[in-house]
């Protein structure tokens, strides 16, 4: 459905205004529902956003103070996917969304040329003037709803999409990066046993020669 509902004339011919009324009531219902569920996910973004930003500064500060390769490596790929999820979740979720507001504006309900057109059309009739501008007033208060239920719900399905991509980010983050500490351990004792075994090949020619050096010496004595 598009954005721009509108009730038909046939609608409006044929809808009395207890049924208008019913109408209206259930979809103010659902615009508030959509409002609330906009206002806690507005509050679950800026929850999300401070640890993130929080976990992305001590990151920070960790690789600018460590000394190891092994773990500067993994610490800066989780750097970079964190950047990329806070950039992702100031732009397109922090940063100022559309949405729509519940009820009418006073101007938009009450037009001078409107009641002089229906005063003119029931012939100076305040009665059934007035029966008629309010139910134009309910019909148009109805698309005025059907509008922000979408708008509303087009708003949190984006913001949907959005927490769904961060995560996904994150969690391939850090899957990458415990791949990339595990190899990291992994090298780092490699060459831990590589060094301590060529430590002992140069040191071993070395401990045999003075040894038979010294026997020799006292084989002459």
């Amino acid at each position: 459905m598009n954005d721009d509902y509108k009730v038909s004339d046939e609608l409006r011919d044929k809808l009395d205004e207890e049924n208008a009324r019913f109408v209206l009531s259930r979809a103010d219902l659902l615009v508030n529902s959509t409002l609330e569920q906009l206002r806690k996910s507005t509050d679950r973004v800026y929850t999300l956003f401070g640890l993130l930003i929080t976990a992305f500064s001590g990151l920070i500060a960790f690789v600018l103070s460590t000394n190891s390769i092994y773990l500067l490596i993994p610490s800066v790929i989780l750097c970079l996917g964190l950047g990329s999820a806070l950039y992702i979740l100031f732009v397109d979720a922090i940063w100022i969304h559309s949405y729509r507001d519940a009820g009418n504006s006073p101007e938009n309900l009450l037009v001078e040329k409107n009641m002089t057109y229906l005063y003119r059309k029931h012939k100076n009739n305040k009665a059934i003037a007035n029966k008629e501008h309010l139910l134009n007033i309910i019909y148009d208060s109805i698309e005025d709803a059907a509008y922000a239920i979408r708008v509303n719900d087009k708003q949190l399905e984006e913001r949907t999409k959005t927490i769904l991509k961060i995560m996904k980010i994150l969690k391939a983050t850090i899957v990458i990066a415990a791949f990339v500490a595990l190899v990291s351990m992994l090298c780092k004792g490699f060459v831990g046993i590589c060094h301590s075994y060529l430590s002992s090949f140069c040191c071993n020619p070395l401990d045999r020669k003075s040894t038979r050096l010294n026997s020799s010496h006292s084989g002459e004595s």
